[in-house]
């Protein structure tokens, strides 16, 4: 996972804008995951904000942004004047409608097979190994070599955890790649 750290920098760094987009319903895995992005984002100096294009249909998602204090964007829309390019994360489909063929996709992420539809992107991971997209993102976060506070990386560890607690069906399917991000998140 170090190479793909590097090479996810690497990418974004090509950019000052980013729009971090979640197409669908945005449940606790690509809620968490767009959000540890846009933290690393933040720290390599580049723009972003996170879209989703639906709203949140449960309450304890509601509850989950609303006490994590995580910025979310609900809309369908994003300003293509304002964003160089943009980020799916948990979808197998990085592919958005009205965005794809005017900027780059820079990345795309998911715990699924990509597909057919998907678009070039500078970087993927795409992993069916793992059970969830936020097990990639901790363990690329792991791997960036880049320095967060205490505060932030709770923020982080308390969303990604959430997040591979979902998608695994509260640990029912975790796989070892998912245990070692647990690990991991478990410090903070």
């Amino acid at each position: 996972m170090i190479k793909d750290a590097e090479q996810f920098i690497a990418a974004v760094t090509k950019y000052d804008t980013i729009a971090l987009y979640i197409p669908g319903s945005p449940d606790p895995d690509a809620i968490a995951s767009a959000y540890a992005l846009k933290m690393i984002l933040d720290k390599l100096n580049i723009e972003s904000e996170i879209y989703a294009e639906k709203r949140l249909s449960l309450p304890q998602n509601q509850a989950f942004i609303e006490h994590l204090k995580i910025p979310v964007i609900f809309s369908r829309e994003i300003n293509l004047k304002k964003y160089q390019a943009y980020i799916v994360a948990d979808f197998q489909n990085n592919r958005i409608e009205h965005v794809s063929d005017k900027i780059p996709c820079v990345a795309h992420f998911d715990h699924h097979g990509k597909s057919k539809d998907a678009v070039k992107a500078d970087f993927s991971l795409i992993r069916s190994d793992v059970g969830s997209t936020s097990t990639l993102i901790t363990l690329l976060l792991k791997n960036s070599n880049l320095s967060f506070t205490d505060e932030e990386m709770t923020v982080a560890a308390t969303a990604l955890t959430f997040g591979i607690q979902t998608d695994t069906d509260k640990y029912k399917y975790i796989t070892p790649p998912d245990l070692e991000a647990l690990v991991y998140l478990s410090d903070f």
